[in-house]
């Protein structure tokens, strides 16, 4: 510890002694003897003695993990300390008294108190051992996979730790409805598991939360950092009404704990393998369903159309008026129509752009609507609904330029 005493303006000898003497670092704290001395140098006699010395370490890369036999399986389990914050002096006693001297085995560990119960890694809920061997139990019981991959040197880790995992809601729903593995990811020591897991989903980021498919293997949701416990539960929802066997058996509405029907095992390989035959034959079909929805789709717009089309062009025939019989006034238009071709029509001088539009219509065949405007730069399209006559406009021996409306 590190102490101070300031020194007064009137001190004398005794007191220049009891500052020099309380500014000396003490190694871990003060002995009863120095304190009375330096009590009494000061002129004090109830001194208390100073704090014991307390250091702990907020977070650091966990110990390396080894595997260890217990009993028949293989289970995970990491060397030393299961928290990186048993390094205080609380954890430190926890963790000697998990391993008695003399003993094979770890005694059963006491509950941890501190930061390392606080943020203490989900040991009731990780089903231990391998992926495999998990993925096998997820086939057994016919449930979907949660699987963390951690890295102890973030801090979104223990945050999962504590507010997730922690979670009493969220415990039961991954007991009762889930198989949940957990992997560690470190810079040192890394867990075999995990790096297989990396490796094959390609994970970059840590801590990473994946909903996986025991049958196939394959990653159906992600969540990367830290997730609320309330998101979590909110997403897996939607996967406790159907297991992933009977999903793969083009049954999603069944119940999430039903075995695949058939005489084949959902854990074995012939089961898998129907699984993923019926799953791709399932894709297949709504492939199909939904081409076949398209192609009704297309047509029942094409019909309709094209009925639109027929009655415009019916309309257009109707506001067409006759061509005047020769020796009656009239203005003679020509016509550049969208494929190429000129046509030449004479029209009533009392007649207005809407005849012109119709005649193109009925030209084109199509019932579209069409734009007129004069062959020169900058002409301006004449207004279907304008009540100007064709003599009032000056259009007598005009070309006109038609293009498709947009």
């Amino acid at each position: 510890g590190l102490y101070f005493a300031s020194q007064g303006g009137d001190g004398g000898g005794s007191g220049g002694a009891a500052a020099a003497a309380a500014a000396q670092p003490t190694g871990g704290g003060m002995s009863d003897a120095d304190a009375a001395a330096v009590a009494a140098a000061m002129g004090e006699q109830d001194v208390r003695a100073p704090d014991a010395v307390r250091r702990e370490r907020l977070y650091e890369p966990a110990p390396a993990q080894h595997l260890v036999q217990a009993g028949a399986g293989v289970r995970r389990q990491r060397s030393g300390s299961n928290n990186v914050f048993d390094e205080t002096e609380e954890g430190a006693a926890a963790a000697g008294a998990q391993h008695p001297q003399g003993t094979s085995e770890p005694a059963p560990a006491p509950p941890q108190k501190g930061l390392a119960g606080l943020f203490a890694a989900p040991t009731d809920l990780d089903v231990g051992g391998s992926f495999e061997q998990a993925k096998e139990q997820a086939l057994t019981l016919g449930r979907w996979m949660v699987v963390n991959v951690q890295k102890e040197s973030e801090f979104a880790t223990h945050q999962l730790n504590r507010d997730t995992w922690g979670n009493d809601i969220v415990k039961e729903m991954l007991k009762e409805n889930f198989v949940f593995f957990q992997a560690n990811m470190n810079d040192e020591g890394s867990d075999e598991e995990a790096t297989k897991l990396v490796m094959y989903y390609r994970l970059q980021s840590f801590p990473v939360t994946l909903l996986v498919d025991p049958v196939t293997g394959a990653k159906m949701k992600r969540w990367e950092g830290f997730v609320q416990p309330d998101q979590l539960m909110e997403d897996l929802m939607g996967f406790m009404d159907r297991s992933p066997v009977a999903a793969a058996a083009g049954d999603p509405a069944a119940p999430a704990r039903k075995v695949a029907r058939g005489g084949v095992g959902p854990g074995s390989v012939g089961g898998q393998r129907a699984a993923v035959e019926a799953q791709q034959q399932q894709q297949q079909q709504e492939q199909q369903r939904q081409e076949e929805q398209r192609k009704l789709r297309a047509e029942a717009e094409a019909a309709e159309a094209a009925h639109v089309a027929a009655a415009a062009l019916e309309s257009a025939r109707a506001a067409l008026p006759p061509e005047p019989p020769a020796g009656e006034p009239s203005c003679r238009i020509a016509f550049r129509l969208p494929d190429g071709r000129r046509v030449t029509r004479k029209f009533p001088t009392s007649a207005t752009s809407a005849a012109l539009h119709a005649f193109a219509a009925v030209e084109l065949g199509s019932g579209k609507p069409v734009s007129l405007k004069e062959g020169m730069p900058g002409a301006a399209p004449l207004d279907p609904n304008s009540t100007i006559t064709l003599a009032e406009a000056r259009l007598n021996g005009v070309q006109l330029l038609c293009t498709l409306a947009d």
